[in-house]
């Protein structure tokens, strides 16, 4: 009776759904303080790759929202791990909201080749954003699909970042209030002197 009891066990065992490995997209860098009118560049890096749960990625489809009013897209680039062989992929950057970057990249390079040359991790893309207005937005991702070099649908999980924008930049502001303090003081010492 035990016997039949642990070859029932291990058969179900067996025919249970396995569960997929999952890979991680983070945005990087995951905090940045940026000046108003300067540029930010936020990063898409994936990593978790090329294993035998998760094989290389052949596709990917994200995207990224943020405050429109704190920040606005200007361009994207692409990584190059969906072209190890240079052939090119099909890519595509949209904004279609004021708040929203959809992005997606197709590899075009065969299954063998993204699996002996991908990496495990690396930047799908570079997005650059210029600082609007002072204020903290987080920059949120969706994924709208993820797959495998074979087309098999993979899990992830989201590493979200947020941005700091700020009017000027501390340093500049306390090394002009040091100075201003500096100036108030020699200027009384003169004064003092003279008299």
């Amino acid at each position: 009776m035990k016997n039949l009891i642990a070859l029932i066990w291990l058969v179900l065992l067996a025919m249970a759904p396995q569960t997929q490995a999952s890979a991680v997209i983070a945005v990087t860098p995951e905090s940045q303080i940026v000046v108003v009118g300067s540029s930010a560049q936020f990063d898409l890096a994936v990593s978790g790759l090329n294993d035998a749960a998760t094989g290389a990625l052949g596709s990917w489809d994200i995207t990224l929202t943020y405050d429109p009013t704190l920040l606005s897209f200007q361009s994207a680039s692409f990584g190059k791990q969906l072209d190890v062989l240079g052939l090119g992929s099909i890519q595509s950057t949209e904004t279609p909201t004021a708040n929203t970057v959809h992005i997606y990249e197709i590899s075009l390079d065969s299954v063998a080749d993204l699996s002996s040359l991908q990496q495990s991790a690396f930047n799908l893309a570079s997005l650059t954003f210029t600082a609007l207005s002072s204020g903290l937005t987080p920059l949120n991702l969706k994924l709208n699909a993820l797959s495998d070099a074979d087309g098999i649908p993979l899990t992830a999980t989201f590493i979200s970042g947020e941005a700091e924008i700020t009017a000027v930049p501390l340093p500049s502001a306390v090394w002009f209030f040091v100075t201003a303090i500096g100036v108030v003081y020699f200027g009384t010492m003169r004064r003092n002197a003279i008299v």
